[in-house]
């Protein structure tokens, strides 16, 4: 692992996370267009039902999705796919709050960065270990709001 390039690492991480190209990318990794069209899928539902929650971290997540694909981005792994489909899923229905949501990705990262063989892959590890902590410090307000004017009890359903 060469130490001198992470600091480097991370900031090119987290500017591709955060920001979008203007181009269109020549390539999108399938694991980021399956998310993609899960989250679109998701949101199509959520709107014609009646639920009224906040739903931040699907937003989230879509909106640095569609940045990363914007980069060319290919380090998503296909499980971590899985995992942010089902959370997506979960917070849509009201099966899960954001805290909740952005603090499972978090232990999902920490995971995957345990298993990353490559100094680029534990750097994007950390990248999403860090992200998701911080959004569900930022999203407990939110679901707090959620519960004191009673959106959270008016999930989406089938």
């Amino acid at each position: 692992m060469n130490l001198d390039k992470i600091p480097q690492d991370l900031y090119h991480g987290l500017r591709e996370a955060f920001t979008l190209r203007p181009d269109t990318p020549t390539f999108v990794q399938p694991e980021r267009q399956q998310l993609k069209e899960h989250l679109q899928k998701e949101e199509q539902f959520y709107s014609s039902s009646k639920a009224r929650s906040s739903r931040v971290f699907a937003h989230c997540l879509n909106q640095v999705n569609d940045n990363l694909i914007s980069h060319q981005h290919t380090g998503l792994p296909a499980q971590k796919t899985e995992g942010y489909k089902q959370l997506a899923s979960e917070v849509y229905r009201g099966e899960r709050s954001n805290t909740s949501a952005f603090m499972a990705s978090a232990g999902q990262w920490l995971d995957a960065f345990n298993g990353a063989s490559t100094q680029r892959d534990k750097v994007d590890c950390l990248i999403g270990l860090v992200a998701n902590t911080a959004g569900g410090s930022m999203s407990g307000a939110l679901d707090d709001n959620n519960y004191k004017t009673g959106k959270a009890f008016h999930p989406a359903k089938e």
